[in-house]
């Protein structure tokens, strides 16, 4: 699925449309109607961080799942130690990132040949499946929780409500990548028809005027192919963002979930894509005032938990306000399917 800060960007073009087609003071009218509303969305969502701060703890735990060992984390060791060797800067005092297990990883897997490098790529599947779900189920215990916000819905229960639509949200992220997976396969499948009708390998290798020719061709061919996926896959994702919190809000299957998700989109256009712009404002804003810190993850990497912090406060709030948004544009629909925890 697409993170929030794409969210409606096709519907705010669509605004823009429509206050250059003689709907001008409609859209402005909306504008100013809508600014008032976006201000207390945001004040209620910060007071509402506040109240639960297990969301941002399930914020935190999301990007440390999603996005935890970056790559430059994983180049910290292998490249800045000896950088640092080179002009002697003591590095005892910095703790550097030591990734020294996936060189030994990499000779057990050569030693052990083909079973090595099976096991290997089933251990990665296996570990990208168990990662996938719990950021599917962490993301729904967020949507849960920021969406039963008039009442007390501890992390344990908000955790609960998500895992037991589990596989109703993995069908949901499932979804929006069939059509770019479609074209990529329509794509190998030219690309070898191609190739097999022009010689094979071997005469492309023979000949560089084929290859450049074929590849100019297939190169032009797939992205005619893949364009049109794309855009299907993009919105299908701006669908599955409304869909993951009619499922865990509404308590919708998934066909209904992605039904009710294009309702509530198509009928609160303008309001969402102001959100929307927000949100991309001010996300382009903290990853602007990141970049520093995050270069200097590379040289410490005690810096990083502090990112994962920060990240995880930042995704915690916007999917808490689409949350809220999302509550305001439906009515507040019931959410007695939550389980309450007792006030302490």
């Amino acid at each position: 699925y697409l993170p929030e800060n794409a969210l409606l960007s096709t519907s705010f073009f669509l605004f823009l449309l429509c206050s250059v087609f003689k709907v001008r003071n409609l859209g402005y009218k909306c504008l100013r109607a809508e600014t008032v509303n976006i201000i207390d969305l945001l004040q209620h969502t910060a007071r509402l961080m506040w109240g639960k701060k297990h969301l941002m703890v399930l914020g935190t735990l999301f990007v440390i799942v999603t996005s935890g060992l970056r790559f430059q984390d994983i180049l910290a060791g292998p490249l800045v130690k000896p950088l640092f060797a080179l002009y002697d800067i003591p590095t005892d005092l910095l703790p550097l990132a030591d990734y020294r297990w996936l060189a030994d990883l990499l000779i057990w897997v050569e030693a052990h040949g083909l079973a090595g490098w099976l096991s290997l790529v089933i251990g990665v599947m296996l570990l990208g499946i168990v990662v996938g779900i719990t950021a599917i189920v962490v993301r729904g215990a967020l949507i849960a929780s920021a969406g039963a916000a008039d009442t007390i819905t501890g992390l344990g229960a908000a955790l609960k409500v998500s895992w037991r639509k589990t596989w109703r949200l993995i069908i949901i992220a499932s979804i929006p990548p069939i059509p770019v997976t479609i074209a990529a396969i329509l794509i190998v499948i030219l690309t070898t028809v191609v190739i097999t009708q022009a010689g094979g390998i071997d005469a492309l290798a023979g000949s560089e005027e084929l290859h450049l020719q074929l590849g100019g061709g297939l190169a032009i061919a797939s992205v005619i192919i893949l364009l049109p996926f794309s855009i299907v896959t993009f919105l299908l994702g701006l669908l599955s963002t409304m869909a993951d919190r009619a499922c865990v809000l509404g308590d919708r299957k998934v066909v209904e979930s992605y039904r009710r998700g294009w309702e509530v989109l198509r009928a609160n256009a303008p309001s969402a894509a102001l959100l929307a712009l927000l949100h991309l404002v001010a996300g382009s804003l903290i990853g602007s005032l990141l970049f520093l810190p995050g270069m200097l993850s590379m040289l410490c990497f005690a810096v990083v938990p502090l990112l994962w912090i920060v990240e995880g406060i930042e995704k915690s709030f916007f999917i808490t306000m689409w949350t809220l948004a999302w509550r305001e544009w439906t009515g507040n629909e019931p959410d007695g399917f939550i389980e309450q925890t007792p006030a302490v």
